[in-house]
């Protein structure tokens, strides 16, 4: 059930089960009703599994070839971030790129060509099929298809591009705003700075007025710190 809790949805399959009013899949919930997770009996893994591979790389890999289950859940894992943190316009760009997929859908497509029971569906054709009632064989194939439709969107070379590019300028952003907030805890306004800023402030407005500039509110004062 925990499996199940944690896939991904589109907003067009949520809002089939879930109602009109659903907008995006923020959590889940497991009623267990006799017991069962009262200890853990499962080694829940985190989708990033190579943190020390770099995203252009993983994708690269992708379209030669790579493709076991620790580096498509990693890739999933990664897209999905990355779509909470891009622009509308970059949203539109990647989509068209994919060939009419959303990056939610890449990372959903992604993690069902790893998903046994998703597996399990596509070999027998039917829904709600387990691994159990499926021949290895037509699992491995079933496998293998949709392992190749989730991974051809990474064949385009545009495409990893522009997540690439993406990836890194949401990393700056993410990274510098603790790191301007920290230097402003760390290096408080002082009676100098304030003087200087507001000296520059009128020197500015006088500027723009066209006023004479006096040497008091002149950019290069001594007096007050500049």
């Amino acid at each position: 059930m925990k499996g199940r809790g944690t896939r991904v949805l589109t907003p067009t399959d949520l809002q089939a089960v879930s109602g009109a009013d659903a907008r995006a899949k923020t959590h889940f919930i497991v009623v267990d009703a006799v017991g069962v997770c009262e200890s853990d009996k499962t080694d829940s893994r985190p989708l990033e599994r190579q943190r020390t591979v770099a995203f252009d790389k993983l994708m690269l890999g992708v379209a030669l070839g790579k493709r076991d289950e620790d580096t498509l859940t990693t890739l999933a894992g990664r897209i999905a971030r990355l779509d909470r943190e891009v622009t509308a316009p970059q949203r539109k760009e990647f989509t068209a790129l994919a060939g009419g997929k959303t990056l939610a859908e890449l990372s959903a497509t992604l993690l069902r060509a790893i998903d046994p029971d998703a597996i399990a569906e596509q070999a027998a054709g039917v829904p709600g099929a387990s691994p159990a009632d499926v021949a290895p064989d037509a699992f491995e194939a079933a496998r293998q298809q949709l392992i190749t439709a989730a991974c051809a969107p990474f064949d385009t070379p545009a495409l990893r591009d522009a997540l690439a590019k993406a990836k890194q300028e949401a990393d700056v952003k993410r990274n510098c705003r603790p790191s301007v907030q920290s230097y402003r805890e760390a290096h408080p306004p002082t009676r100098k700075d304030q003087l200087s800023n507001w000296r520059k402030q009128l020197w500015k407005k006088q500027r723009s007025t066209g006023n004479p500039i006096c040497d008091f509110c002149g950019p290069n004062n001594e007096e007050l710190g500049g």
